[in-house]
């Protein structure tokens, strides 16, 4: 599609305008851009039938059991590499793990945390909340 490659943008503020720059392929936050992320990223899938992975816009979420035959980590890799054969890159600091698992679980029995990537107690999935455990009441905003 070529009216999406050799493009180029300025920025215009009152009587201002920026230089121009080159961009290659989608703006960031452009209309066209998150439908053409849907439409690019179809053939991403995870390896582990088990795995489960969701793509919104230019997000995506995988989900993958405790009894899943692939790791977590072996995952990521299939992911990134996914996403450097079609020229893209991960925001690693965007990137979050969370474990669920039962109130009171030794820590010593979760997996080993991924190297890159901040495990947290609560991450947001699409305007959504997900827990590590059992939930205090909150509001987000």
């Amino acid at each position: 599609m070529s009216f999406l490659t050799d493009r180029n943008q300025a920025t215009k503020l009152g009587f201002h305008l920026s230089s121009t720059v080159h961009i290659n392929p989608i703006i960031q936050g452009s209309g066209i851009g998150p439908t053409l992320f849907i439409m690019f990223a179809h053939d991403l899938k995870p390896l582990a039938i088990l795995n489960f992975l969701t793509k919104y816009a230019d997000d995506a979420t995988l989900l993958s059991p405790q009894n899943s035959k692939t790791s977590v980590e072996l995952e990521m890799a299939h992911i990134m590499n996914w996403a450097s054969k079609n020229q893209m890159t991960l925001n690693l600091f965007k990137t979050v793990e969370i474990v669920s698992h039962r109130p009171n679980v030794s820590h010593d029995l979760l997996p080993p945390v991924m190297h890159s990537v901040s495990r947290v107690a609560v991450a947001k999935l699409s305007d959504v909340c997900a827990f590590e455990a059992r939930p205090k009441c909150f509001t987000t905003s």
